[in-house]
């Protein structure tokens, strides 16, 4: 990946209200040294969960307050991945802690997935939304939930394990996604309109901070899951940046990687292939689509230190663990791709995680894999929940205090599936794929494969399938196929 410049030397031309001294002053102010006695009524620690929504990799260097609020302040995993590339399955992995084929939502839309297929499977009846509520927690989810809902159901309909519920209608002809949209709050459908004020970002940050001000005595699971940095409208729509951050960063281009408009894909899957180089009117198009999705976040920006500043208000911050996440990353012309997600490439699957709070080592890194497939049991673990036997992923708890097992006794690989659906264009194909610290296999429904050496290759340029010891891709091959239907602990390896 390109390197961005140093957030805090960019600070002063993209936001001249925030220059590096007002950094530092977030990061002392917000700081460890922000403590109040907790009473033993709310012992258990807070849990935020602040996911966005295909937010590439390199953009959380330009969140300056997520840089000096959680990045200074907590533990970055370098190596976090998504088990699937999309939306409504990856968002499903987070709420059961299953990998897609466990949890069988295996793509955003009906028959493969979506939010009805979710519920009518019974799978909202063991989310870690109810085991935190059995567990005595105040649980309260903001923004996008599952693709399609609520589709066919009840508007006012709220899923198990909410105390508080502020669900985003999904985008139709007279619904939009960053202003003219609809929420249930908690069973009352708001529909909100075009004013600065409705921008939704903003909107669901103030519900939170609410949320966080009026809860006592319980200790808060609190999902905030904005839009940004998603498109709009057309499936290749630019997103919406607040109008306050409208046009602010007009001389910003997009990454230019080794793969950006790639020169060669002779040795890429056929659906690659077929793909024509960018020309110049689309690159432009990527330059603008890249710099309102990068406007849209510092919305997001703002809210995580409206976030924080709450819990620090009320004392709560030095027994709160804060989470930021994305569903998936985003290509934006590598590989000849002109925008989106879905194919197994880094770009595609490497997502940002970062997360701070009692005893988690601030400032630092780890190589160790994480997926979002952890994200359920980790919480589980933080908040003294059960976890069922029925959970894919392992907890991070032992990196989050600082106890980092070698990478030899941590995960070694996980599983990348992607599942097309029928009526879908051939943009993709289904396929399994093997990531393992060093290597990328793939395997397509079509019978073809890639194999790349991330080493040498980080860019994935150029496939080995062709060339590469047959020893070498039959034990590859044969570990893709036992994680293909692996469950619960046979997962974890």
């Amino acid at each position: 990946m390109n390197k961005i410049k140093n957030i805090e030397q960019e600070a002063q031309w993209r936001w001249p209200s925030l220059p590096a001294v007002m950094l530092l002053a977030l990061e002392l102010f917000f700081g460890p040294g922000c403590t109040v006695p907790r009473t033993p009524e709310t012992a258990k620690p807070n849990i935020i969960f602040i996911l966005t929504d295909d937010q590439d990799l390199e953009t959380l260097a330009y969140m300056p307050r997520a840089q000096a609020l959680l990045v200074k302040q907590g533990l970055t995993f370098k190596n976090a991945f998504v088990a699937t590339p999309l939306c409504c399955p990856s968002r499903a992995s987070f709420l059961t802690g299953q990998y897609p084929h466990n949890h069988s939502i295996l793509s955003n839309v009906p028959p493969l997935g979506g939010f009805v297929k979710f519920r009518d499977l019974g799978r909202e009846g063991s989310t870690v939304a109810t085991w935190l509520r059995a567990a005595g927690y105040r649980t309260a989810l903001f923004g996008k939930y599952l693709n399609g809902y609520p589709a066919g159901e009840n508007p006012t309909y709220v899923p198990a394990g909410w105390d508080g519920w502020y669900g985003k209608f999904e985008r139709s002809q007279d619904i939009g996604d960053y202003f003219g949209y609809k929420l249930n709050e908690n069973g009352r459908v708001v529909a909100y309109g075009k004013d600065p004020s409705d921008y939704l970002t903003d909107v669901l940050a103030e519900k939170a901070v609410t949320f966080i001000q009026s809860t006592s005595k319980q200790p808060m699971f609190l999902y905030f899951a904005p839009y940004a940095p998603h498109a709009e409208g057309a499936p290749d729509g630019p997103p919406t940046p607040a109008p306050r951050h409208k046009g602010t960063l007009a001389h910003m281009t997009a990454p230019r990687p080794p793969s950006f408009n790639e020169a060669d894909v002779s040795n890429k899957p056929s659906h690659i292939q077929k793909r024509p180089l960018l020309n110049a009117e689309q690159i432009g198009e990527l330059d603008h689509e890249y710099r309102t999705r990068v406007e849209s976040l510092l919305a997001v920006d703002e809210a995580v230190e409206r976030i924080i500043k709450a819990l620090a208000d009320r004392g709560e911050l030095a027994n709160s663990y804060i989470f930021f996440m994305s569903d998936n990353g985003y290509l934006l012309g590598q590989h000849r791709r002109p925008r989106g997600k879905g194919v197994a490439y880094e770009e595609s699957i490497h997502v940002p995680l970062v997360a701070r709070g009692p005893g988690v080592p601030a400032g630092q890194s780890v190589d160790h894999f994480a997926l979002n497939i952890d994200f359920a049991p980790t919480v589980a673990e933080l908040a003294g929940a059960s976890i069922p036997p029925s959970v894919d992923g392992r907890s991070l708890v032992p990196l989050l205090r600082g106890a980092k097992p070698p990478l030899a006794n941590w995960r070694q690989d996980f599983l990348v599936e992607f599942y097309t659906p029928p009526a879908a264009p051939p943009t993709n194909q289904s396929y399994y794929g093997l990531r393992t610290l060093n290597t990328l296999y793939v395997e397509y429904a079509s019978g073809e494969r890639e194999l790349y050496d991330l080493k040498a290759d980080p860019y994935q340029i150029s496939s080995l399938h062709k060339v590469a010891e047959a020893e070498r891709i039959t034990t590859l091959s044969n570990r893709l196929s036992k994680l293909k239907s692996c469950a619960a602990n046979t997962c974890r390896d």
